[in-house]
């Protein structure tokens, strides 16, 4: 079993209460002014095509296609 499938399995084992968007709203609690350059970026990264698939995590929002292609973590 590859890491990445081990981590996959973890995560979805996990019960996971909040929704997608409070995981985002929560990233930015204290870095508001970094909200909208994520806004900027979502909106750019879901011009790519309708088969990127946005996983919202707790600290960090990873875009991914085939492969994990981007990650937008909100850091000052």
């Amino acid at each position: 079993m590859t890491h990445g499938f081990a981590n996959t399995i973890v995560t979805l084992s996990k019960q996971q209460t909040d929704s997608p968007d409070d995981l985002v709203l929560n990233q930015y609690l204290g870095k508001e002014l970094l909200k909208p350059i994520y806004d900027i970026l979502l909106s750019e990264i879901c011009k790519l095509g309708e088969d990127i698939v946005i996983t919202p995590k707790k600290g960090s929002v990873s875009f991914i296609r085939k492969n994990q292609f981007a990650l937008i973590k909100p850091a000052t």
